[in-house]
């Protein structure tokens, strides 16, 4: 089982993108990876990383998201213009979750959309980062225990 994502990951990533995306992809990202978005996404599985093109296969954007964005379609968090609706009427959504919870509910129900909107857009950045590293840890620490028990086996 591949735990992190190595350069031909990214190699391949490069031309499932443009294959989505076209020459928007190419004329914005370049013929390759320079190293960023490998660095960018290098706590990352592969299995993330097919979780983040199937997403791309099915966003409505015609444009190519940027590494931050794809990062996310492939953690499966919503962008922040998806949070701010969810923040109003979508129970299920942990990011959401905790930013109404942040925010407070009897705030909530007095504050108008704009208000609502400014604040989800100060909280989201500290609750996505917390949420993603805790994503992350996880997924390693669920590898690293694959890793011993592959490793017992073989001893056996």
């Amino acid at each position: 089982m591949e735990m992190y994502l190595r350069a031909d990951h990214i190699e391949t990533l490069w031309v499932k993108m443009a294959m989505i995306y076209g020459h928007k992809w190419v004329s914005g990202y370049g013929e390759s990876d320079d190293g960023t978005w490998l660095r960018g996404l290098q706590d990352l599985t592969p299995g993330a990383l097919a979780k983040g093109l199937e997403a791309c296969l099915h966003r409505l954007d015609i444009w190519p998201p940027t590494l931050p964005e794809f990062r996310l379609l492939c953690l499966g968090l919503p962008d922040i213009t998806t949070t701010i609706g969810n923040v109003m009427n979508n129970f299920s959504d942990p990011v959401a979750n905790l930013i109404r919870a942040q925010i407070g509910s009897w705030d909530l129900q007095r504050m108008s959309f704009k208000q609502i909107e400014l604040r989800v857009k100060q909280i989201y950045p500290t609750v996505l980062l917390e949420v993603t590293q805790n994503m992350v840890k996880q997924t390693r620490n669920e590898n690293e225990l694959l890793t011993k028990n592959k490793s017992k086996l073989e001893a056996h």
